[in-house]
């Protein structure tokens, strides 16, 4: 027989998310689901190509192995692994300040020194100053060390994100032969059956073995576990069929800081010929989820997708300084323009216009990577040398070459054959050639988004504050007049002829409040299509469809004729909130398409993905973001929806690819945004955001059908959109591939909507909210209602059932009713001072014994219920009782003889005297009642009780108190002071007889009444 793995892999599954980390980890997510089916999974289920068909990609997965020779190393979102010599090492990150944690397994007689290759899980590249021309590295999802034992191989290996290694037994293999020594930067222990090495703040542990034998009926388990000697560390093993394989399955998990201050900023998106997709962003942090450590500094990171959403290659840039990607654009053949800024001196440069970074502030960079992303065709900086420069935009025109434009805030800025050298301009415009030489650089108007048309004309559409800038066949010559703002911003649109030289026009874009323009895209004929937001009620419009402002910002979108004096169509998109575009592409088809951040609940919807707004009204980036399609001669709206959780969602970059395809990327801090078959399904750092990538693609003719079941208690009903599912009477509806499915719930009065769920193995919906998903495949939702009337607040009651306690122990009762499902759980706690301090929760019993309530202490008690449906009731009235101080706390003169060990008494002790005048006087004390813990008895003598208040100067007699008794009787409470309002002060004790014991037991003060803590 073959060898078969038996599986001892140390899985650091981090528990942690370090902000590094989360933002490129939903990145990859849209088309991980389909790159390769989960275990156990139907594979026909995870191709999720449809329309509307949005996608929220993870990583297959960033992490692997890198080998050098006999060296293998890998980094994985925590932590990182290297295996060299007899050892396996793992190294802990740790937050600021703190020192990793360090593992180090080493396995006694090994060898380990020829590592073999497993599959490749992609290609990452640095490229650096140091190596401008980039170091490429394979990373592999496994690596095997074959006859580490006789007949026992060792294998690391990916498993879902996270490491495993394992020992591979065949038939007749000894496990006795696995010999490790286990040491750690703090000491290692068993702590039962599991290794754990930890630290008051971070915790490394490897979870007891699971061992199986594979039987053609499925794995037969067989005992056995890891035990600790010293730094020994051996596996036990219960009996088993030594002709057949064993598999050895310890698990690692880890347990680290939680969360973290870096993450990752989404940036430009673009899919080339093949359907392949590139995300550019910026990594914050020292760490990156790529098996290897991003170099020193932040960097800038290019991903490119396979159009099945593998990760292929993540190609890393940048020098130590501040580093800032803000625009890319991709062609045919997969090569990559980028466009950003940076600081660092030590950026790469290749083949560079301008080898040297401005001495003083920041420059813009381009950058071409050529297929692949291994390697750079050039890199150079763009910017003069006293002046902030930044490369804000880039495009590829019809015959390769590249167009660039930004801002200029250097005098010096390099200029090549300008059309402009006008010193006093914000912006410039260039074309270079694709091996990165300047055709043109000239000043321009402003800064600004470049587009480009057929006939290599560029067009650079930015904002402005001035009033002065140079018009040309403009159809707006001038900015309109402000209506009493401060801040008065103006769109400018102009095109410079394809050599450079001339300007075919430049206008103004505006109305009489802020205009601020984000995009600019050219269509077949030549007419350049600008949006932006405006806060203008008379911005220019021009056959819209919606032509009144009914936000405090609303979207427009504008199209001018090729000549620029005139315009096409020029119309807003709204809600009553704020609305503001990101990006705009045409499609294969000529239409447009615009994405961009809401915070209207009104959008205008028509054939929506997802038809309400579920986004937070604090988010300063988004609410939710909107998606809108217009049709190709533009007097309607193909489509228009939101796409957004319950937090926070915005978009950052949108792409268009062949028919019918959009892909838009974004950040969202939403637990629910909608996605389908992810890899990631749920938000992976939930104080911070994640990056997101939607596809929609394409729909094959394929229906299926969907069907909703209610359960629960209660009866409400379910709608969805499109129509068809109206579920009290019609709970099932066939609908085609790719429909983009919302389903919607309602109550009744009394029936509350506890949650979607779904037998599937991918779970589209999840809380409370509405569902949101794509129809990939036969689906059944579950929505449950429940009645929503709560329990009745508990009653409590103390046994005994006084006032004044004689013991620390007592018992407390509590009880509610439930109409609907039935008490669950109760919550029960007491009254502190001022504060309720918990005593039981969530608990299903209806009473408990407090058996060592502090003396001197007052308890008042309440609770609350919660049914079995989740309601909550209010917590009822408090019931209270007073525990005695000890007559010990009682300071006492010299006539008083204190006793203990005296069974009967409270705490076992007493003080006593036979003295005429012996006085027991109490430290300053405070209560609205005041009573003594007593003996009486037939000799016993008399006593009295004098109070002085802390707002008088002398003792006032209360009460006389007479301790006989026909029989002796302990704990006696005698009740001596009553006050309504509550009284500060000292309590004294004077001995009226002489010769007749009186028998001191304790006192007691209420500072706690009923009427008070209920209020």
């Amino acid at each position: 027989m073959g060898l078969v793995p038996v599986r001892y892999p140390t899985r650091i599954a981090a528990i942690t998310t370090l902000l590094p980390l989360v933002m490129l980890l939903p990145l990859i997510a849209s088309y991980a689901g389909q790159a390769e089916a989960p275990r156990d999974v139907d594979s026909s289920r995870t191709e999720a190509k449809a329309t509307p068909n949005p996608e929220r990609l993870s990583p297959p997965s960033l992490a692997g192995f890198e080998i050098d020779g006999r060296a293998v190393s890998g980094r994985f979102d925590h932590y990182s692994v290297g295996v060299a010599g007899r050892a396996i090492t793992v190294l802990t990150q740790a937050a600021s300040g703190q020192s990793p944690l360090r593992l180090a397994i080493r396995l006694i007689g090994a060898d380990l020194r020829w590592p073999t290759r497993g599959p490749t899980a992609y290609r990452a590249t640095y490229i650096t100053a140091a190596q401008p021309g980039g170091r490429s590295t394979t990373v592999h999802s496994s690596v095997r060390y074959r006859d580490v034992y006789p007949g026992i191989d060792l294998v690391l290996r990916v498993d879902q994100g996270e490491l495993e290694y394992e020992f591979v037994l065949g038939p007749h293999a000894d496990p006795s032969l696995i010999r490790l020594t286990v040491t750690g930067s703090v000491p290692v222990r068993n702590v039962g059956d599991d290794l754990v090495l930890a630290t008051a703040s971070q915790e490394l542990r490897q979870v007891a073995p699971q061992l199986f034998q594979r039987s053609p009926f499925g794995p037969r388990h067989v005992d056995g576990a890891i035990r600790l000697r010293g730094e020994h560390a051996t596996f036990s093993v219960g009996e088993y069929d030594r002709g057949q394989a064993l598999v050895i399955d310890p698990r690692v998990s880890y347990s680290t800081y939680l969360g973290g201050d870096e993450s990752e900023s989404p940036g430009p998106v673009g899919v080339d010929a093949s359907g392949r997709v590139y995300v550019a962003g910026k990594a914050w942090g020292a760490e990156f989820p790529t098996g290897t450590a991003v170099p020193a500094g932040r960097r800038l990171f290019v991903a490119r997708l396979s159009s099945a959403g593998q990760l292929e290659q993540v190609t890393f840039i940048g020098g130590h300084g501040d580093d800032r990607t803000t625009d890319l654009d991709v062609a045919a053949d997969g090569s990559v323009v980028l466009a950003g800024s940076t600081d660092s001196a030590d950026f790469p440069v290749l083949n560079a216009f301008q080898s040297e970074l401005g001495k003083i502030y920041d420059s813009g960079f381009l950058l071409r990577l050529m297929p692949g992303g291994s390697s750079m065709a050039f890199s150079t900086y763009l910017g003069g040398s006293n002046g902030s420069d930044a490369a804000l935009s880039v495009a590829l025109g019809p015959s390769g070459d590249i167009y660039i434009s930004g801002s200029a805030g250097s005098t010096d800025f390099p200029l090549v054959q300008p059309w402009s050298t006008d010193i006093f301009t914000d912006g410039y415009l260039g074309r270079f050639t694709p091996s990165g030489q300047p055709i043109y650089l000239t000043r321009f108007m402003v800064p600004g988004r470049v587009a480009v048309d057929s006939s290599g004309a560029a067009y650079v559409a930015g904002t402005t504050e001035r009033s002065d800038l140079t018009v040309k066949n403009a159809f707006q010559p001038a900015p309109r007049p402000p209506s009493d703002v401060e801040d008065k911003h103006e769109g400018f649109l102009g095109k410079l002829s394809g050599n450079g030289a001339t300007l075919a026009f430049a206008t103004y874009l505006g109305g009489s409040d802020a205009d601020v323009v984000r995009d600019v895209v050219v269509d077949g004929s030549g007419r350049a299509v600008v949006v932006g937001f405006t806060r203008s009620p008379d911005f220019p419009l021009l056959a819209p469809l919606q032509d009144d402002l009914r936000g405090a910002s609303d979207t427009f979108i504008t199209r001018f004729e090729p000549s620029g004096s005139a315009l096409s169509y020029s119309t807003l998109y709204g809600g009553s909130g704020s609305d503001e575009p990101i990006a705009a592409a045409f499609d294969s088809q000529g239409r447009l398409e615009v994405a961009g951040a809401t915070w209207s609940w009104d959008l205008p919807i028509t054939n929506a993905l997802q038809t309400s707004y579920s986004g937070g009204n604090s988010g300063a980036l988004g609410g939710d973001v909107y998606w809108l399609r217009l049709n190709p001669d533009a007097t309607a709206l193909d489509l228009s929806t939101y796409l957004g959780g319950e937090d926070t969602d915005w978009p950052s970059g949108l792409a268009t690819a062949g028919p019918d395809r959009t892909v838009i990327v974004g950040g969202t801090s939403s637990r629910f945004f909608p996605t389908a078959r992810p890899y990631q399904p749920t938000l992976q750092q939930s104080l911070s955001s994640d990056m997101f990538v939607i596809s929609i693609g394409s729909a094959p003719g394929t229906t299926y059908p969907l069907t909703v079941t209610r359960t629960g208690t209660a009866q409400g009903t379910v709608r969805s959109t499109p129509a068809g599912i109206s579920c009290g009477s019609d709970c099932t509806e066939v609908l085609g591939h790719g429909t983009f499915v919302n389903l919607t719930w309602s109550t009744p009065d009394g029936v509350k909507f506890s949650g979607w769920s779904s037998p599937e193995t991918y779970d589209p919906c999840g809380g409370v909210w509405d569902c949101a998903f794509p129809m990939d495949a036969s689906t059944t939702i579950t929505a449950r209602f429940d009645e929503a009337i709560p329990p009745t607040a508990p009653t409590i009651t103390i046994s005994p059932d006084v006032l004044w306690q004689t013991g620390t122990s007592f018992t407390v009762a509590w009880s509610a009713t439930d109409v609907g499902s039935g008490v669950a759980t109760y919550d029960v706690a007491y009254r502190g001072n001022p504060f309720p301090i918990p005593w039981k929760t969530g608990t299903t019993a209806t009473s408990g014994t407090l058996s060592s309530a502090v003396p001197g202490y007052n308890y008042c008690f309440n609770a609350r219920a919660r049914d079995k449906v989740d309601n909550v009731s209010d917590y009822g009235f408090y019931r209270c009782t007073v525990i005695p101080a000890d007559d010990t706390e009682i300071p006492a003169d010299g006539s008083w003889t204190r006793r203990s060990g005296r069974t009967g008494y409270f705490l076992g002790t007493s003080t006593e005297t036979s003295t005429a005048g012996a006085t027991l006087t109490t430290e300053p004390v405070g209560g609205y009642r005041l009573a003594l813990l007593v003996t009486k008895c037939p000799t016993c003598g008399r006593i009295r009780v004098l109070w002085r208040s802390n707002s008088s100067g002398s003792f006032v007699a209360l009460t006389d108190v007479d301790l006989y008794a026909t029989t002796t009787r302990l704990k006696q409470v005698v009740q001596v002071a009553s006050w309504d309002t509550l009284n500060v002060g000292q309590l004294r004790v004077v001995v009226l007889t002489s010769g007749k014991p009186v028998i001191i037991d304790g006192y007691s003060r209420q500072y706690l009444r009923e009427a008070d803590v209920n209020r």
